[in-house]
């Protein structure tokens, strides 16, 4: 497999890993039984891009004279993005997590959509990085 592959591979891996850890740990964390908050990972998912983004953005100001002005308009792009779904997520989070109910609406946006968006920007994030966008 060479290097290209294997790198495209990882930004779909890198979410999995994160998503199956954080399942895991809150699991560790309240003890039984599985609850169905276990799988709500969209947000941490979504700090996790945030902080992957800021240390980038560390990273490409701290190249000096190998500064490249494009990376870096688009690292502070993507974390301005990062910033406004974040906002979005815990606004929908405190939405859904405030009704008791076991509706399939709270199902559907906390453990699918919220999950896909942090999924979405780290791959996204991790691609970027992979393609020298960023």
């Amino acid at each position: 497999m060479n290097t290209v592959k294997l790198a495209y591979w990882f930004t779909f891996a890198i979410p999995g890993v994160f998503i199956v850890l954080r399942i895991i740990v809150q699991r560790l964390i309240d003890g039984p039984p599985w609850l169905q908050k276990h799988f709500y990972v969209g947000v941490d998912l979504s700090i996790f891009s945030l902080a992957a983004t800021a240390v980038n953005m560390i990273d490409l100001l701290m190249r000096g004279q190998n500064y490249v002005p494009r990376q870096g308009l688009m690292n502070f792009s993507c974390l301005i993005a990062i910033v406004l779904v974040l906002v979005y997520q815990i606004t929908v989070h405190q939405q859904w997590e405030r009704a008791d109910s076991r509706d399939s609406g709270k199902t559907w946006y906390l453990c699918v959509v919220s999950n896909l968006i942090g999924c979405a920007l780290i791959g996204g994030f991790i691609y970027m990085k992979v393609e020298s966008t960023i």
